[in-house]
């Protein structure tokens, strides 16, 4: 297993010590995934975002980027994002002057 990191003021994932890119409508997905890590989220939502039958699509681009094996699809569920040894929210905390 691996440990995945987010940073959601600059947008990035880690796996592990690599960072992966994602799109803004990637990045969205993704920290829903990682927010509800132990949930599935049907494919409807995703098409929500962006137009009918869009979730396969964006899916398929974040398993390429990240690994195909760390989202899950339960067929008339939804995705998931598969168990880590660790998962970190790694955003700086805000500084105020």
């Amino acid at each position: 297993m691996a440990t995945i990191r987010i940073d959601r003021r600059a947008a990035l994932v880690w796996i592990d010590d690599r960072v992966v890119e994602l799109t803004p409508t990637e990045w969205v997905i993704f920290e829903y995934l990682f927010d509800h890590k132990h949930e599935y989220i049907p494919a409807k939502w995703v098409d929500h975002l962006k137009g009918k039958h869009q979730a396969t699509w964006h899916i398929h681009n974040i398993r390429v980027k990240i690994d195909p094996a760390k989202i899950v699809l339960r067929r008339s569920w939804g995705y998931r994002l598969a168990d880590y040894d660790e998962a970190i929210d790694a955003t700086p905390e805000a500084v105020t002057l």
